[in-house]
């Protein structure tokens, strides 16, 4: 059989077979549809939600319009206890949807989309009813597949899309364990769980349920979504638990009286004030009960056989994820098919080569299958309120959240879903990229960040060792300095500034270890400490700006006075690579990086320049301005140690004034057209902390170079020196080299660490040796400080973008090595 007569046997007629089908007739691949039932659209009760990784697959196959048409979108969440009371209300769910995602929700007759589906295969006669598969031979080159009625069927390849049941799956393992055995694990027969159960319907209009109304309903053990469609027509489903814990081939089986007697025992069941269960049955146009196995079978072929959709991962459907992944494993399948028939155009696909092919759908699907079958398990559990601390976070606890929590949770799983990469994809305006709209594909590289942490941390404890353990041997003197002053020729140290005495001990232990070079005692000292806390002035502001991020708002990186109290008092190279290693564990998940969590809101990013330059960086000037008294410089000196912790009371202050001018309320969630609002103000913010910090090393390096009288050398500011040569000034400075150089050097990390991750979730190309001698030869040559500006005003850049170029993938070991 050549390659141009390569032919797909599809067993089931089902969303994952018809869209299977629609999917190989866009890539001119063969195929044959055997549908069980008479009919390949019947009405059973059942409905399907379609969420936007979903859609988008669909958009592709050119069904979407169709879609559209049919639906009224949920538009309203909400949230009730048993008596239908209201926990919660979200609105505005459809259009956020598609600011986030480009798609909104659907919800409709599964009917429907299995219309759909078969109205758009041009060739109907692919599409055979009454074609139960009961037996399989896999031969050396084919397949051969009989059906109940004597058909006998030809083919390259066979997938089983023939529901939880699967026919195909059951003859896969006949065949597998005679030919293979132990490539299928013996206990899957025995292995899917099952938890609950439910019974799923569709009704006529009922009082109280809107087209684009979802009312999910809370009780014990059991739980109730339903949902207004277009009409006013509602789909509903009840849940409930079985009661114990049951595994294949045990699991129930419901007939029709044992559904009508539930339907009648729940019928008082509150949905809304005034709408029970009672009313739905009696509008109601069909029904079903089943029960709800939940499991992702470990394999999914053998062969030249492979299953996709319910007959390998089956979910509650409470979340709505089942159709998308049978959807989603549908195009991986096609996407790797048609990749491997393009390598082998002279000859027909080996055995071989198909296994290789089913292998990369399995090594691609299955753990997001599985993470979306725990999600699923979990939602199902928390609205049927499992345990008495699910059922008090769902009545106290929930209700709190805001939309934004709301759609953010739903989310997490959009930007994973696959799609046909040869088939083109309109795109659309939307604020959380899919993974193929990133440069590569997520990467979590736990080791790597874990290391990273451990890194930061080690430079804790160099900081510490070289600031606080080396200077060991002055802390005798400096404690009688505090005490009796610094001597004959040297001002008395102030012993009184707040008269608080706990306050001002700290304060003459600070006060001690500035003086000698703020006041110029030593010049080289002076320029060291002017040189270094001018530098700061960048990482204020940056700080400043990642704790007013709104995916920081419930972070320790957000407590920047706390941090800021913490670094006065031990030194900022002790406490910045604890601060850099929580920003490394936090930005570890992908939802860090969408944009919609990126932004600064206007109440901040319009403060954060006069905050910055009037609470620190004006302080600082002023304490490093000739002319002062001994008295004035100590006070300015103390009046300093609290300047970051002014940035933050000023940005405060700034914020109530501009809520309290700004009327207007506002959104929320995030949209597409206000998403990058702030960025004219965070790059002013990075502009003006770039040039404070390049006017501030040029005058440095001039400084230097000019050989000025005085004794200002590099050496004398920036170098360790003997310790056995101290002084109590000596010793002091090197206090300060020990955290100059460790925090230069933490921060310079974080910053190549930065591009590795920008890097890991698609959203830099740049290669990590040109960043690494970028960031070095920059801070040369215009210093640490600028170098963090513009630093963060390229990754600001980067982490507004919604979309990017796709990089090629990489196909051998050299390739793959660039991405480190």
């Amino acid at each position: 059989m050549k390659n141009q007569d390569f032919k797909i046997i599809i067993a089931g007629g089902s969303i994952a077979g018809l869209t299977l089908a629609n999917m190989l007739q866009k890539t001119n691949i063969d195929f044959v549809v055997l549908e069980a039932y008479p009919d390949i659209a019947p009405q059973v009760g059942a409905s399907i939600g379609l969420h936007p990784y979903g859609l988008r697959i669909f958009d592709q196959l050119g069904l979407y319009g169709q879609l559209e048409k049919l639906v009224s979108p949920p538009n309203i969440f909400y949230f009730r206890d048993l008596n239908g009371k209201l926990l919660a209300q979200h609105n505005n769910i459809k259009s956020t949807f598609i600011e986030w995602h480009g798609y909104p929700m659907m919800f409709l007759d599964r009917q429907m989309v299995l219309q759909i589906l078969y109205d758009q295969i041009q060739d109907k006669s692919k599409v055979l009813t009454r074609k139960r598969v009961c037996s399989v031979d896999h031969e050396a080159n084919r397949v051969v597949v009989r059906t109940t009625d004597g058909s006998v069927f030809h083919g390259d390849i066979l997938v089983g899309a023939d529901g939880i049941h699967s026919a195909v799956r059951q003859e896969m393992w006949r065949i597998a364990n005679e030919q293979r055995s132990g490539w299928i694990p013996s206990s899957e027969p025995t292995a899917m769980p099952c938890d609950y159960g439910c019974i799923f319907g569709i009704s006529n209009p009922c009082p109280g349920i809107k087209a684009g109304d979802l009312n999910s309903v809370f009780r014990k053990k059991s739980s109730y979504l339903v949902i207004g469609g277009k009409g006013d027509r509602v789909y509903w489903f009840y849940f409930f638990h079985i009661g114990k814990r049951t595994h294949s081939p045990n699991i129930p089986h419901y007939t029709k009286d044992q559904e009508t007697a539930l339907l009648k025992e729940r019928a008082g069941d509150a949905i809304l004030p005034g709408l029970s269960f009672g009313d739905l049955v009696k509008a109601k146009i069909s029904s079903t009960m089943t029960a709800l196995p939940e499991y992702v079978f470990k394999k999914w072929y053998y062969g030249r056989i492979i299953n996709i959709g319910d007959s390998v991962h089956k979910f509650e459907p409470i979340a709505g994820h089942g159709g998308h992944s049978a959807i989603e494993s549908c195009a991986t399948f096609v996407n790797e098919l048609v990749r491997a028939r393009e390598h082998t155009t002279d000859r027909e696909l080996s055995t071989d080569d198909i296994e290789k092919v089913f292998d990369k759908v399995q090594e691609t699907r299955e753990e997001r299958a599985e993470e979306l079958c725990r999600g699923s398990h979990m939602q199902q559990t928390f609205e049927a309120l499992d345990n008495p601390l699910i059922d008090f976070i769902a009545h106290k606890v929930f209700p709190l959240y805001s939309t934004e929590d709301i759609l953010f949770n739903l989310s997490k799983n959009m930007p994973m879903g696959e799609k046909l990469d040869m088939i083109p994809l309109q795109q659309r305006p939307k604020l959380i990229p899919f993974k193929d709209e990133l440069t590569r594909d997520f990467s979590q590289q736990s080791l790597a960040r874990t290391l990273a942490t451990l890194f930061f941390v080690g430079l804790t404890c160099l900081a510490y060792w070289g600031m606080h353990i080396r200077t060991a041997g002055i802390q005798a003197e400096w404690t009688n300095v505090i005490a009796v002053g610094f001597g004959k020729g040297r001002p008395h140290l102030k012993k009184a500034y707040t008269g608080n005495v706990s306050v001002d001990e700290v304060m003459q232990f600070l006060v001690s270890s500035f003086l000698p070079g703020v006041a110029a005692w030593d010049p080289s000292f002076y320029l060291l400490q002017l040189y270094f806390l001018v530098s700061l002035f960048p990482i204020i502001s940056v700080w400043t700006v990642e704790a007013c991020r709104k995916r920081h708002s419930m972070a320790l990186v957000s407590l920047t006075s706390v941090w800021a109290f913490a670094y006065q008092l031990t030194g900022i190279a002790v406490i910045a690579p604890l601060f850099y290693a929580m920003l490394i564990i936090k930005s570890a998940p992908h939802t860090y990086w969408w944009p919609l969590n990126r932004g600064v809101p206007a109440k901040y990013s319009r403060g954060i320049v006069a905050s910055s330059v009037v609470g620190y960086l004006i302080p600082t000037l002023l304490m490093f301005s000739p002319g002062w008294s001994d008295n004035t410089t100590q006070n300015l000196i103390a009046f300093w140690q609290p300047s970051p912790v002014y940035v933050n009371i000023i940005l405060s202050l700034f914020s109530y004034c501009y809520n309290a001018s700004h009327t207007h309320k506002p959104t929320s969630t995030t949209s597409v057209s206000t998403h990058t609002a702030d960025l004219r103000d965070l790059k002013l913010v990075y502009k003006v902390a770039f040039i404070v910090s390049v006017v501030l090393h040029v005058g440095t390096a001039l400084v230097l170079l000019s050989k000025p009288t005085g004794g200002i050398t590099f050496e004398g500011a920036f170098n360790f020196s003997n310790p056995k040569d101290w002084t109590l000034v000596e010793g002091l400075r090197n206090l300060w080299v020990a955290d100059f150089w460790v925090f230069l050097f933490a921060t310079w990390c974080f910053c190549v660490f930065s591009i590795w991750d920008l890097r890991r979730v698609g959203r830099a190309t740049v290669p990590m040796g040109k960043a690494i001698a970028a960031l070095t030869i920059a801070t040369i040559f215009l210093g640490p400080g600028a170098t963090v500006a513009a630093f963060w005003y390229w990754r600001e850049l980067c982490m507004a973008k919604t979309s990017f170029p796709r990089e090629p993938v990489a196909v051998n070991a050299k390739e793959k090595l660039q991405y480190f």
